[in-house]
C-alpha cells in the first residue's frame, strides 16, 4: 500500500464517520491524516537524500587524479579542484589558463592554477590544462 492509498482510505473513513457523528472519532481520523501526511513528507525527504547519495557514489567511481593533481572525471576534459573534492565532494572547476610563477627554470611546474571556490593552488607544467 502506498501513502497516497492510505490518504484515500482515510478520506473514505472520514466520510463514513460523518454518519456516526462522533467528535472523538473525527478528531482521531484528522490526527491520523496529519500523521500520514507528515510520514509522506519524511519519505520524500529521505528519497531525495538517497538519490543525492546514489549520484555521489556513481560520480566517485568516475573520479581520478591526473599527474598534476587535478581532479578529473572520466570522459570529461575539464579539471577540478582536489581540495574542494576532498573536503566537500564538490567539483569546483579550475581555470583553463595558469599564471606563470616567474621561476620557470627553478620550478618543474611553473604554472599556478587557483581555485575560485577555496583558493587552493595546483601547479602544472602546462599553461593551458584543457
Amino acid at each position: 500500500m502506498m501513502i497516497s492509498d492510505a490518504i484515500k482510505l482515510l478520506k473514505e473513513v472520514q466520510t463514513l464517520s460523518t454518519d456516526i457523528k462522533s467528535k472523538p472519532l473525527n478528531d482521531a481520523i484528522v490526527e491520523l491524516q496529519e500523521s500520514v501526511i507528515n510520514l509522506s513528507n519524511s519519505y520524500l525527504e529521505l528519497r531525495e537524500k538517497y538519490n543525492t547519495l546514489k549520484e555521489q557514489v556513481s560520480l566517485s567511481q568516475n573520479i581520478y587524479l591526473d599527474d598534476d593533481g587535478f581532479v578529473c572525471v572520466k570522459n570529461d576534459n575539464r579539471k577540478f579542484c582536489p581540495h574542494c573534492w576532498n573536503k566537500d565532494r564538490k567539483l569546483s572547476l579550475m581555470p583553463r589558463h595558469g599564471v606563470d610563477v616567474w621561476a620557470p627554470h627553478e620550478v618543474p611546474k611553473p604554472y599556478a592554477f587557483d581555485c575560485a571556490g577555496c583558493k587552493y593552488t595546483v601547479y602544472s607544467a602546462n599553461e593551458d590544462i584543457y
